[in-house]
């Protein structure tokens, strides 16, 4: 694949910067993204993970080191992974509490926002970063 000069690649640091004040925020991504779940998403994947500051500052260390290592489909995909198992979690409550529904409509669609912002991160990342070695 080449880069012609009509086509630019994003500026993949932007985009981490995005993705991880996108992630930090729990109304934003409909579920919260706690430390120890962070923790256990780089050690599944083999990648260091300093813990301190914020979940934000976390979060985008973490992409960093991801792409130094060659990792950052991955953790996109382990990220994808533990919302929608904590989404599923949240519809098997609501199915105890069903007239709780109409209340959670707004974080299930910010549920579906946040996976749609990770596969664009991916895809742009496959797309220009990934295939050349960077």
């Amino acid at each position: 694949m080449v880069i012609t000069m009509s086509e630019e690649a994003p500026s993949l640091t932007l985009m981490v910067k995005s993705v991880a004040r996108h992630l930090s925020n729990p109304y934003k991504t409909g579920v919260y993204i706690s430390i120890p779940d962070l923790v256990l998403v780089a050690r599944s994947l083999d990648l260091p993970i300093v813990v301190r500051d914020t979940r934000e500052w976390m979060i985008e260390e973490l992409m960093k080191i991801a792409i130094d290592y060659g990792k950052l489909k991955e953790l996109v995909d382990s990220l994808e992974m533990l919302i929608r198992g904590k989404r599923r979690d949240l519809e098997k409550l609501l199915e105890q509490y069903p007239l709780a529904k109409p209340l959670y409509e707004e974080y299930f669609d910010n549920i579906n926002k946040t996976l749609e912002k990770l596969e664009e991160l991916k895809k742009i990342y496959v797309k220009y970063y990934k295939v050349h070695g960077y």
